[in-house]
């Protein structure tokens, strides 16, 4: 079977049936005009901080808008995503709804007072929304990810849950100064115990 056509867009070889490449044929240089995009696109590989991901091969949601203007064309809209990871607080799995709205112009001809590769062109009638999907869906990311609003996190003594303990819950704090005295005291009274005995193993019972 033949490859599939592949379009160079934005610096990048994609293919032209990608689900990620959009055809923009019916609106090149009709400024005005617009067309709705609503789609399904596979999750890359990648797409993952230390703490939260995107899953590898799950859907992600485009609900989007092309809107021809004189010098390209905006494709504005909200992504949605599953975020999955662990909670910054409890360290439990998490799944949550990831939304995010994201805006980028595709241009007919390079501008050559911008960075080219800050540029995202128009090639062959075509675009390629991967790169600005996946910027926008990292982006948003929280930076602490938590299961709810009002998790306790854990104890810093024991680790065991807050939200499934009385709220009551605490251990004795000793001062630091009378902990270190209350060391000394339990070693000494260890080597005199220790002496007792020796003393009492070494001692010859008396005759009668």
């Amino acid at each position: 079977m033949a490859n599939p056509e592949k379009n160079s867009v934005a610096g990048a070889s994609v293919p032209s049936d990608s689900a990620w490449v959009l055809n923009v044929k019916n609106l090149n240089g009709v400024a005005g005009s617009s067309e709705p995009v609503q789609r399904q696109v596979v999750a890359p590989e990648g797409m993952e901080t230390p703490i939260a991901r995107v899953e590898p091969g799950s859907v992600i949601e485009l609900d989007l808008r092309m809107d021809s203007l004189h010098e390209g064309i905006v494709v504005s809209g909200d992504v949605n995503a599953e975020l999955r990871g662990e909670c910054s607080r409890c360290l439990d799995p998490l799944s949550q709804d990831l939304n995010v709205s994201i805006s980028e112009l595709y241009q007919y001809v390079p501008d050559p007072e911008l960075d080219p590769e800050e540029q995202r062109l128009i090639v062959n009638d075509v675009i390629d929304i991967e790169l600005p999907v996946i910027d926008a869906v990292l982006s948003a990311f929280p930076f602490k990810p938590v299961c709810k609003p009002d998790c306790q996190g854990l104890c810093d003594q024991c680790g065991v849950r807050l939200d499934e303990v009385d709220e009551d819950h605490h251990h004795e704090q000793l001062d630091p100064r009378w902990a270190a005295l209350a060391a000394l005291s339990s070693a000494e009274q260890t080597d005199a115990d220790a002496t007792i005995d020796n003393q009492t193993q070494t001692q010859e019972p008396e005759e009668r």
